[in-house]
């Protein structure tokens, strides 16, 4: 009895300060959407992918394709290494400086797969495409240097797009977020009213 009568009056204290039910929670909404929109800088993200053509033999077995895995992976430590970070830099004339590429980079790969994927992030969509296209090109060059075997090409260029979007943040969820963060303090607030009048 006690809990029913604890909800009949919160639901009572809710109707009553219904105003504050609708207007705080849009306020917040509102806020978290200006805040998105115009406060964070926005992240963009583009990709480019190399393709690895391994030495084929005259017949695939369990080792071969470990050794082709095992390739793959080789080639994404060398991707990701200081050597390729600061090569890429210094064919940007450093305009990219290498903190800057080592901070925007992510390396794609897959199992069972020969392509590898290199992801650039930046504030720019522009500059995310350039930084990506310039780590792809000298990853191609630097790669056969390292190991010897000129088996990996650029299979997919960025490419600057009119209606490019940014990755973040995200407006619709970050608004949803504040609405709810408004919704529930303001039911807090009258849950509290409640006890405190008790």
């Amino acid at each position: 009895m006690e809990k029913e009568i604890q909800l009949k009056d919160i639901l009572r204290s809710l109707k009553k300060g219904w105003l504050y039910l609708i207007f705080i929670p849009l306020l917040f909404g509102a806020i978290g959407f200006l805040f998105s929109k115009y406060y964070i800088t926005p992240i963009y993200s583009s990709k480019a992918e190399l393709l690895v053509n391994t030495v084929q033999q005259d017949s695939e077995n369990p080792l071969d394709v470990d050794t082709n895995l095992r390739l793959i992976t080789t080639y994404e430590g060398i991707i990701k290494s200081s050597k390729v970070l600061e090569t890429a830099s210094e064919n940007s004339e450093n305009e990219y400086k290498e903190s800057q590429l080592r901070k925007g980079l992510k390396v794609i790969t897959h199992s069972n797969s020969q392509i590898i994927g290199l992801v650039m992030e930046s504030d720019s969509h522009k500059k995310a495409v350039e930084m990506v296209n310039l780590y792809a090109e000298t990853a191609k060059e630097e790669i056969p240097k390292v190991m010897g075997i000129d088996n990996i090409k650029i299979m997919t260029e960025a490419r600057v797009s009119k209606n490019a979007k940014p990755i973040s943040p995200n407006i619709l969820f970050n608004t949803a977020v504040a609405y709810l963060i408004g919704l529930v303090l303001v039911v807090l607030v009258r849950i509290s009213l409640i006890y405190k009048n008790l």
